[in-house]
């Protein structure tokens, strides 16, 4: 019979082989080992009380054959048992003893019942005579033809059959539809040491025949299966305890994306690296490919005069000029100013780094619904959101507030960011007061806006992988760049630069925000335990300001290289924000396998 189990973590009902007792398996629903109980033996049936003396009498012998009787007169079987006494005119003489009435059901502590030739009767020579006697024993008197056996004691009635005494069975339990499969039992016991080989095999309780159970694969096959199986996305990692729907697996996305975890063997695991050559229209623009505004310009003043107030020289107003130009752009310029391309291009760009972070990294517990819920809403709110903060911060300038202290905190910080944006935007500041402006007010700022979405999700109780993490910075980052591409396009580019620009703005620059708020993703998931707690404001501003100061100064870096006109070392600057995310995600890989492995040395996982 099949052996019930209860798995510890989901609560499943299984049943398992006879065979997996003392061993361990795995439940089919979430792989958790659990150790499976032996069978108990069904309890022995204890016999009746008017049965048990005669269970436990001696046996009497049996009727021997007539050849070898003895002269003594033979012994009464305990089979031939006659009927009450009545006098021999009333009833005549039975010629066949009757049975004796059989007893409850035999259990496996009685002894066996005689056999069809101990119970077999002697042949009566005279009908008149209930039993045979043999030659030479002592006769009753002529008087009394028939012999009247002495009264047997009185016995208490056996229970009536229609109640057998049975073993109670257990109640009848709702059991699920799971059952043990037979890779899932572990052909190891409880301590981890296997059967001796050539040991008799098992047999169930009941002394049923013996049930062959497979063997579990050894560690060599798990590791060719683990490989064969690599690019196969196996594992969901806690995806199945998300609330979050996953893509279907026959649609055109589950059959093409990047599977959630990749193999520690599988070279694809370093396929994000491949993102780093969105920094190529970078290079190609700071080495001066596309040439000088100040040409263009010149080149425009000579060949339509008409559009200009007098030289360029004496100033002009840039709408003014463009309004009266054909088609209302200077002589190369990519787009009109009144143009709508850019918008194509954005959403270009959006769906190809949206592809980007399916199918080059590895999703973990985020599905593509979300990626896609997450860059709309820093692409709209939060880019709203940053506009209204700078606003104020530019308010705050030439005031001093005092009073209530939670209001005239806000109230400084805000000032302080004021102050940094005038660092970071006047052409009259050296280098440190640049990078002091660049990196505590545009890189602050923006980098706090790209983790919102990280930084909400770690503080609910929904769970999020580190994967997941870094994949919702990146679409945070691609909806943040594609946002702000928009805007610098049609405030600054439109009319007046060259296609490259485009690219830049919507492939480099779009990369970067990506890359620096993939960081603050996995810097904010290594504090998770801490972000779950309840803090206060203090602590939380200490656990944000350390996750952004990687990309923080790294933005602020880049910014100011570009200003300075340092277009090699912005570059650099560039090519260090990848390395900073590529040495992230490799480290978090590590410390996870190192984790995992010592989480889980002692087992061999199991193979379905």
């Amino acid at each position: 019979m099949a052996i019930r189990v209860v798995c510890p973590t989901c609560a499943k009902h299984l049943t398992a082989p006879d065979g997996a007792a003392g061993k361990k398996a795995s439940c089919p629903a979430c792989q958790t080992k659990m150790l499976v109980p032996a069978a108990s033996a069904p309890k022995a049936t204890q016999p009746p009380a008017s049965a048990a003396p005669a269970a436990n009498a001696k046996p009497k012998p049996t009727v021997p054959p007539a050849a070898q009787r003895p002269a003594a007169p033979a012994p009464r079987s305990p089979a031939l048992r006659p009927a009450a006494p009545q006098s021999s005119a009333q009833q005549p003489p039975k010629t066949q003893p009757r049975p004796v009435q059989s007893a409850p059901a035999q259990t496996a502590a009685q002894p066996k019942p005689p056999t069809a030739q101990q119970l077999k009767p002697v042949a009566q020579p005279k009908p008149a005579q209930p039993v045979a006697r043999p030659a030479g024993a002592a006769t009753v008197a002529k008087s009394a033809p028939v012999v009247k056996p002495s009264p047997a004691p009185p016995r208490r009635p056996p229970p009536p059959a229609s109640q057998p005494v049975r073993p109670k069975a257990p109640p009848p339990q709702a059991y699920d539809d799971f059952e043990i499969d037979e890779f899932d039992v572990d052909d190891t016991g409880e301590y981890g040491i296997a059967p001796t080989a050539g040991a008799p095999p098992a047999r169930s309780p009941g002394g049923l025949p013996p049930v062959s159970v497979p063997r579990a694969p050894t560690l060599a096959q798990t590791r060719l299966l683990n490989q064969r199986t690599a690019s196969i996305d196996s594992a969901q990692y806690e995806a199945t305890e998300s609330d979050d729907e996953l893509p279907e697996t026959g649609s055109l996305v589950a059959m093409f994306r990047a599977p959630a975890i990749r193999s520690p063997t599988d070279p694809l695991r370093f396929l994000y690296l491949t993102l780093a050559l969105s920094i190529v229209p970078l290079a190609f623009s700071l080495m001066g490919a596309d040439g000088s505004i100040e040409d263009r310009f010149a080149r425009t003043h000579q060949n339509h005069p008409e559009a200009f107030p007098g030289s360029l020289e004496n100033g002009f107003d840039l709408e003014d000029v463009l309004a009266k130009l054909p088609d209302h752009r200077l002589d190369g310029a990519h787009l009109s100013r009144k143009s709508w391309m850019h918008w194509m291009y954005a959403f270009a760009s959006a769906g190809a780094f949206l592809a980007v972070a399916i199918y080059l990294f590895e999703m973990g517990t985020a599905s593509p619904r979300q990626l896609l819920g997450v860059g709309a809403a820093t692409a709209t709110f939060g880019i709203v959101s940053l506009l209204l903060v700078q606003l104020a911060a530019s308010l705050t300038s030439g005031f001093v507030l005092r009073g209530n202290i939670a209001i005239t905190i806000v109230f400084y910080i805000l000032k302080f960011i004021g102050f940094s944006y005038q660092c970071a935007t006047d052409p009259r500041n050296g280098f440190l007061l640049s990078f002091f402006g660049y990196t505590f007010g545009v890189g602050l700022c923006e980098e706090l806006t790209k983790a919102m979405p990280v930084l909400l999700r770690m503080r609910s109780p929904r769970r999020i992988d580190w994967r997941g993490a870094c994949v919702w910075g990146l679409a945070s980052g691609v909806g943040f760049g594609v946002a702000e591409g928009i805007m610098y396009s049609s405030d600054y580019y439109n009319g007046i630069h060259t296609g490259g620009i485009y690219f830049v703005r919507f492939i480099s620059c779009v990369a970067l925000h990506a890359v620096w708020s993939a960081a603050v993703g996995i810097s904010l998931w290594h504090k998770r335990s801490a972000l779950a707690d309840d803090l206060d404001w203090k602590e939380l501003v200490g656990i944000v300001f350390i996750a952004l100061a990687g990309p923080m100064i790294l933005h602020g870096l880049y910014d100011t290289m570009l200003k300075r006109e340092m277009s090699l070392w912005a570059l650099a600057t560039a090519l260090a924000s990848f390395a900073w995310l590529a040495g992230l995600i490799e480290w978090t890989r590590r410390q996870e396998a190192y984790e995992e492995e010592l989480e889980h040395a002692p087992e061999l996982r199991s193979i379905r």
